[in-house]
Formats: structure tokens, C-alpha cells, sequence
């Protein structure tokens, strides 16, 4: 008997390449193969160039009655300096030890910070602040400075960079610099280079400063009105130029700056500025065109973090969900916290995560968060057909890095594909009994579509007690699965918990009928 000719046009999609990120501004089945209509918890692994979960959290310290804003970690003095909703500021080590309160900040702005000398610098919104040697010192104008000119006495600034051995703050649209190496001194004198320095940006355009940061060895300072400008040299062969409009920065804190570009958050976009090989020029580009309905949603105050070990831009809401992108593939997934997340540091290897009531460390070995597992999903482009698609096979294959109890399930179409971590990898991890002239065999497949490479253990004269790793072969889990499902869209999705996964295929062949 013949086969039915409607077999022919059969087709078999393989999904593995994810690198394109999320696209929300497109329907579902019009998005790219290599794209993502969902995208939690998950991100690109720079080896493997395959989608895998994010890292889970490990509390390292926990504070109970306080709520905690921003922080940030000084290399130099090697301690955290935290902020809480009542504007004190604490230190912490990085073993969550040694949590102590040091002061109070002098304004109610987004604090700031950088490290300078033996410490380091606080700016938010009020006279500077100098944390060193276990001190918050409050910089303040001396008696016979208080007949100075504004432009001459300690200022209040929002904002604090370090370049050329000065601080630099700014305030309405002004850029002030202090003397060199000299955190006190905010005099400027005409007759010594070396003084503090002060510079107005954009005269009389209507805007003001909202961010500094730098790029190569200029300072990139944008402004309230989307006016960008560039200050280039050291003083006094200072060359100020504007470099660009709409450049649109949301708020204080929303740009960041990256190896070779600065990034600005806008209301509905955002912006890389990298220079350009045309005279010197720099150039900005909306890359976040895929997801500007996420960006427009966001609160009015967004902290634009950069995260160097992950090469990953987080864009902290103060909510559970927020969206990242990941420089490495330059596509923006979204993270999914139990509690909400309000600010992180990186260290090294280390990144650090600031929570309402304490400080979480990320963690390969779990995929938890506040003692819950931590949830992922994805959904991918959908498959559309005028008439109907008869789903015919389909298989996906994971690696799970996890030795803890996961769930994972993909779904395509009607068709549910579960890939759990079996129950007999449980009984023998950990395992500290004898398991001696055993004949009765311990790995029991659950499911007969269900495939694991994995010797069966019986008949065994060796002891297995004390065991340390699974037995239950982690390289490759492969679930296959034969079925007949008609459907007039086949819709692509995964979801699961608790365990980290690196998501090698997935794959299904179908034919339109």
C-alpha cells in the first residue's frame, strides 16, 4: 500500500540556535528562527553558544527590619557600602560579616559611587562623601569659603566619576572637577592647572545633566533635553563637543559604559555609542528595537548595570522580572527572581545581588532563590499553516548540570515531552548503605520513551556506599517520542525548575496536510 502523497512536503525543524534573543515586537510566527517570543530565566552559554538557565542565589546575609536601596563594592577598602531606604549607609564583608553602620548620605538622589584612594567616593544629590578607614566623611566648604562663588565651594552633585586622579560631579548643567588628587579642594584658580575645574555643558539648551560616563579616554555626558556631548583631552587642552540628539538617558543611573561603548536607557530605547573610524566621530545605534513595548513599560527609575564576568547589561527595575542584554550574542532575555532584586556588583567570578532585607551570591550548584526553586521558560517562533500540520516525531536532548531534583518539560503542538531527572538517580547519590550481591536491578527507566546511558547495576560485588556524583550519565539526556497531533499552529515552549540545563536540540519533523 501506498503511502498517502500528502507525506511529501514533510519537513523537519531543528531548534538549537537561540542567540538572537528576545523579539516581542513581532507576533510569534513572525519572529526568527533563532529567536525567542519568551525568554525567562535563561541565557546564552558563551562556550557553547546553546541556551542554558541562569545561576541560582545563595543568601550570604540576611538583615531583618531594614530595607536596603543600593550598593556597591570597594575594591579598595574590600568591603560592600550598602544603603537603606532611610538613606544609612553600612559596610558589609564579602562573607556577609561585619555589617556596620558608618553614616547617613547628604542628599536623597540615586547614591553613586567610586572608588577613589584609600576608599571610596559617595555622590546622591548633596555635599561628597569619602568612606576610608572605617569613616563616612561629609566634605563640607570651610569658614572662609563660604563667601566663595558657587562655582568655587564644595558642590552638591549628583553622579561621581574618576579620571585623570580628579572626582567629577555635576549639578544642573554644570560638570565640575576637583583639584588634583585632592578630594577637599573644589577652588578653581586660573593660575594652577592642577585646581578643580568646572565646565557648562550645552549653554542655554534647555537640558540638564542626567549621566557621565566614560568611553575610550573621553567622558561622555548626556543631558534631560536627548543632547549628547563628549569631553575629550585633559584640562587645559579640554575639547567639548556635542556628539548627538535624541540620545534619550530616562533617569539617573540609566547608562552605563562597556568595554568599547557607553550605553544610554532611554523611555522607549536604547543606545549604543561606539566611535566610528570616520574622523573620529562616534555613532549611536537603537539596539533594543526587538523589545521596545518591554523598555517603554518599565518604571521612570531604571538602574542600568553592566556585568563584566557575564558581559551581560542588567536594567534593575526594583521588581522580580526585569530584562538583560547579553553582549556576548546581543539579544535581551529576561531574569525572574522569587523576591525582587535592587541592585548587583561583580567581582571576578563572584556577582552579588542586593535584595529588600539582605545580600545573595550566585551560585552554579542550585537553581533556587529565597528557598524556592527558581522557575525558567522559553518559547520560541511558532509554525503557521493555511491548511494543517500533522505532527509526526519529536525529540529533545538537555545536558543537566544539576545534582539537585529538577523538572523540565517541552511541549509542541498538543504534544508534552517530559525530561525529569529519574527517581533511581536519587537513591544511589548520597547513598550510604551497602549495596552488595545486589540481584535485583536499581535503575528502574520510568518511561519507555525516556533514554539514558547508564549502567544497570546488579550482580555487583563491589561497594558503592559514600557515593559522591551521580551515576546516572549527565553528558546527554535524550527524550523521543512518536505521535500523530493535528494542529493548525505548532506553538514551541519548555518551562521547568529547580536545576541548572544547557539545551542542546530540540527537534520535530511534521507535514502539512
Amino acid at each position: 500500500m501506498r503511502l498517502s502523497t500528502k507525506h511529501a512536503n514533510q519537513q523537519t525543524i531543528q531548534l538549537y540556535d537561540f542567540s538572537g534573543g528576545l523579539n516581542t515586537s513581532n507576533a510569534e510566527e513572525m519572529i526568527g528562527q533563532n529567536e525567542l517570543s519568551k525568554a525567562i530565566n535563561v541565557e546564552i552559554d558563551p562556550s557553547t553558544r546553546l541556551l542554558r538557565t541562569v545561576q541560582g542565589t545563595k543568601r550570604i546575609f540576611t538583615s531583618e527590619g531594614k530595607a536596603f536601596t543600593d550598593f556597591a563594592y570597594s575594591v579598595i577598602a574590600d568591603l560592600f557600602l550598602i544603603v537603606d531606604a532611610d538613606k544609612n549607609v553600612y559596610t558589609m564583608r564579602r562573607d556577609g560579616t561585619e555589617f556596620t553602620q558608618v553614616g547617613t548620605l547628604t542628599g536623597n538622589a540615586l547614591p553613586c559611587f567610586a572608588d577613589w584612594e584609600d576608599g571610596m567616593m559617595i555622590m546622591s544629590g548633596g555635599k561628597p562623601q569619602y568612606y576610608h578607614d572605617g569613616t563616612l566623611e561629609t566634605i563640607t566648604d570651610s569658614e572662609e569659603d563660604a563667601e566663595e562663588s558657587e562655582t568655587n565651594k564644595v558642590p552638591n552633585g549628583t553622579g561621581v566619576f574618576v579620571k585623570d586622579g580628579r572626582i567629577y560631579t555635576y549639578h544642573g548643567d554644570i560638570l565640575r572637577a576637583s583639584a588634583i588628587g585632592d578630594e577637599h579642594n573644589w577652588k578653581d584658580d586660573s593660575n594652577d592647572e592642577s585646581s578643580a575645574k568646572w565646565v557648562e555643558v550645552g549653554y542655554k539648551d534647555g537640558g540638564h545633566i542626567v549621566g557621565i560616563c566614560n568611553l575610550s579616554q573621553d567622558i561622555l555626558i548626556f543631558k534631560s533635553n536627548g543632547h549628547a556631548y563628549r569631553l575629550s583631552g585633559t584640562y587645559p587642552n579640554w575639547t567639548l563637543s556635542e556628539i548627538g540628539r535624541n540620545i534619550d538617558v530616562r533617569s539617573e543611573g540609566s547608562c552605563c559604559a562597556l568595554a568599547n561603548s557607553a550605553i544610554a536607557l532611554g523611555r522607549n530605547t536604547m543606545q549604543a555609542i561606539t566611535t566610528t573610524q570616520t574622523y573620529g566621530d562616534m555613532r549611536a545605534d537603537d539596539i533594543a528595537l526587538k523589545v521596545r513595548s518591554n523598555i517603554a513599560g518599565m518604571p521612570g527609575t531604571v538602574k542600568v548595570r553592566y556585568v563584566p564576568y557575564l558581559n551581560q547589561i542588567w536594567m534593575i527595575t526594583g521588581l522580580k522580572t526585569f530584562l538583560f542584554f547579553d553582549a556576548n550574542c546581543n539579544g535581551f532575555f529576561q531574569r525572574q527572581y522569587n523576591t525582587a532584586v535592587l541592585d548587583v556588583a561583580n567581582l571576578g567570578k563572584d556577582i552579588y545581588i542586593l535584595k529588600k532585607d539582605g545580600v545573595c551570591k550566585l551560585v552554579d550548584d542550585e537553581l533556587n532563590d529565597d528557598e524556592y526553586y527558581l522557575a525558567w521558560a522559553f518559547r520560541t517562533k511558532a509554525f503557521l499553516s493555511h491548511n494543517q500540520y500533522l505532527i509526526k516525531r519529536v525529540m529533545a536532548d538537555i545536558t543537566p548540570y544539576s545534582v539537585n531534583k529538577f523538572g523540565c518539560d517541552f511541549t509542541i503542538g498538543k504534544v508534552l515531552l517530559t525530561a525529569n531527572m529519574p527517581p533511581s538517580a536519587n537513591c544511589i547519590y548520597h547513598n550510604y548503605d551497602y549495596i552488595f550481591g545486589n540481584h535485583q536491578q536499581l535503575y528502574l527507566i520510568p518511561q519507555d520513551d525516556l533514554y539514558v546511558n547508564s549502567e544497570v547495576i546488579y550482580n555487583n560485588r563491589e561497594y558503592i556506599f559514600g557515593n559522591e556524583m551521580y551515576l546516572v550519565n549527565a553528558t546527554v539526556r535524550r527524550s523521543d517520542l512518536r505521535c500523530v497531533d493535528r494542529e493548525k499552529i505548532i506553538r514551541v515552549k519548555a518551562a521547568g525548575y529547580g536545576g541548572q540545563i544547557l539545551f542542546n536540540t530540540l527537534i520535530f519533523d511534521f507535514a502539512e496536510v
